[in-house]
């Protein structure tokens, strides 16, 4: 009997000493979670940020009119041209019109047109060149076409892209006259002299416009 009830105190130490164990990994879980959340809060950013520097000499060229068989990489040429900025074949690493061919056409509205450069400052050049120059239409190229503003823009991840969309619509729904990028950075101001706002997260969108989004 008496080595039976050892078996049996043996055994109730072993199961003691799990149920430690156990409640010793349940305290755990909570903390390594939480660990693990903020390295990916500190991850997530920071992988974002390379994506959109793997962008920095792209820009987006929007409204630029749309033709069969046309010729984008000297028509963008000659958008520069028009800028006042001297570009050559060289200095452009690939030009292309994005998303679905089957929207050309005489009523579609078409592709933009995507551009890398050689070098990050002829990207500069040209951005500061669109701003002063905001009249810039397709009159102005050697292209039939119904009239329409050519935007240049700096090209941003999908991400920052619908970021930016985000933060366009809010300034409509609320009649905020000024939504911009800079740097890659996007910014909202409600009006001349008024505070500029910096947006990096859909979490700024709700801070700055308020919870009931578009």
């Amino acid at each position: 009997m008496a080595d039976f009830r050892s078996v049996v105190a043996a055994i109730n130490e072993k199961l003691d000493g799990l149920d430690r164990h156990l409640e010793t990994i349940e305290q755990r879980k909570p903390l390594s979670a939480t660990i693990e959340v903020v390295e990916l809060e500190k991850t997530v950013p920071q992988l974002k940020n390379e994506d959109q520097e793997a962008l920095s000499s792209d820009l987006d060229i929007g409204h630029l009119p749309e033709m069969k068989g046309e010729n984008i990489l000297h028509t963008v040429i000659q958008v520069a041209a028009k800028l006042g900025v001297t570009l050559e074949e060289r200095d452009i690493v690939f030009v292309e019109r994005v998303g679905s061919a089957d929207r050309v056409g005489k009523e579609k509205r078409a592709r933009r047109v995507v551009v890398r450069l050689a070098r990050r400052q002829l990207r500069y050049d040209l951005l500061s060149a669109a701003r002063v120059r905001r009249t810039l239409s397709s009159t102005q190229l050697d292209i039939v076409a119904p009239t329409q503003r050519i935007y240049l823009n700096e090209r941003l991840t999908r991400a920052n892209r619908q970021l930016f969309h985000q933060v366009r619509e809010e300034c409509r729904r609320l009649q905020w006259r000024f939504s911009w990028t800079k740097r890659v950075r996007i910014y909202a101001r409600q009006g001349d002299g008024k505070q500029v706002y910096p947006i990096r997260s859909e979490a700024d969108v709700k801070r700055v416009f308020g919870p009931n989004l578009v």
